[in-house]
């Protein structure tokens, strides 16, 4: 805080900074982000055998604008984080491979239908 380290509290999944709080006080955080997959609900037939890509708070999206493809599985172990400033005004992007070897790109599902294709999918299907 203001250039300096201060002791924090974690409580209920919230960080705690007790304190006098004056104008123009800063804080800097440091978040870890990776990415994650996320396992569907298996309460939800629809989903069921299906996992998203996450990364941070954002859930990601492939569309058939980048792979022709979206019924295959993804290779988990291949995903990596890129940024490209070229696509959609500059985002984050998650790339890796499919089960099959080709090429994966996956977009923030909030820039998802922007660039033509003909269907994108948050749920994809996961390793049996």
């Amino acid at each position: 805080m203001n250039g300096k380290k201060v002791s924090s509290k974690i409580e209920n999944g919230y960080v705690s900074i007790t304190r006098e709080w004056q104008a123009g006080d800063t804080i800097e955080l440091a978040l870890p982000m990776e990415i994650q997959v996320v396992k569907a609900d298996e309460h939800i037939k629809a989903d069921r055998g299906h996992v998203a890509l996450r990364y941070g708070p954002l859930l990601y999206n492939v569309e058939t604008a980048d792979q022709p493809k979206l019924d295959l599985t993804p290779d988990v172990k291949s995903l990596t984080t890129e940024w490209r400033g070229d696509l959609l005004g500059g985002v984050m992007t998650i790339k890796g491979k499919w089960s099959d070897g080709s090429p994966l790109l996956a977009i923030p599902n909030y820039a998802r239908e922007n660039r033509g294709g003909d269907s994108s999918m948050v749920w994809l299907k996961a390793n049996e």
